[in-house]
């Protein structure tokens, strides 16, 4: 597994990974469906997956037919990634909230 430093280069390849699992449904997960929704190329996205499962050290979808179920460790990183996602947004209103204060004190 790579160190923490090295890890940190790899964040922007977590909306893809969260991308791939919204798609995912009990038939299974689809990169073509998360590719469709971010306007990027199917390959571009099995490149992001694979990239974030090497620095994860274990595969994140288990590839079948019928398409991609989450592993384990898929399970566990789309929990922490929605807890990630869901502080971003708290961050952002804490962060629009200041600022609406501020303008009304000295704008």
């Amino acid at each position: 597994m790579a160190g923490g430093f090295e890890r940190s280069r790899y964040i922007d390849r977590v909306p893809i990974f969260r991308s791939i699992s919204s798609a995912w449904s009990p038939a299974g997960g689809s990169v073509t469906r998360a590719a469709q929704e971010l306007f990027i190329s199917q390959p571009a996205v099995s490149a992001h997956l694979k990239a974030l499962e090497t620095v994860i050290g274990e595969p994140l979808f288990e590839r079948t037919p019928q398409g991609m179920q989450l592993t384990e460790a898929g399970a566990v990183t789309v929990e922490q990634v929605n807890r990630l996602f869901a502080q971003k947004m708290y961050v952002c209103d804490v962060i629009t909230f200041f600022e609406k204060s501020y303008a009304k004190s000295y704008g």
